[in-house]
């Protein structure tokens, strides 16, 4: 191996570190702040709708930014999930559980007369 190729690697090992210790700092910034990074992947096609929906929902204004929009969905999604579930609540199952039911789901579970199978129907997220 040349000098210069050993000068890359170490360059390379180097630069690799500092991202490293750049992710960290980043990471225990955001924990100490009390908020978390999520991280994931979208197709551009998808990426290019989030992008036109986040300035559609706020015509007039500066746009809001993918972070603030996918919060505010998460908000949204959480406080329809409650209400979905505190009305559930006032319904029994025909085992006699209280809905949404255990997390395993009551005996009947699967079957068309039991409440439980349809209630998971009703609370699952859909794609239109």
């Amino acid at each position: 191996m040349t000098k210069t190729e050993e000068k890359r690697r170490a360059d390379a090992r180097d630069r690799k570190r500092a991202q490293r210790q750049r992710e960290r700092e980043a990471a225990s910034s955001v924990a100490a702040s009390g908020r978390h990074r999520v991280t994931f992947e979208v197709s551009d096609h998808i990426f290019e709708q989030i992008q036109a929906n986040c300035m559609a929902r706020r015509p007039g204004k500066e746009p809001y930014s993918v972070d603030e929009y996918f919060e505010l969905l998460a908000v949204q999604d959480i406080n329809q999930l409650k209400r979905q579930l505190a009305e559930l609540s006032s319904h029994k199952c025909q085992c006699g559980e209280s809905m949404p039911g255990p997390t395993g789901g009551c005996f009947r579970n699967g079957e068309a007369a039991c409440g439980q199978t349809q209630i998971w129907r009703d609370l699952m997220l859909k794609t239109l």
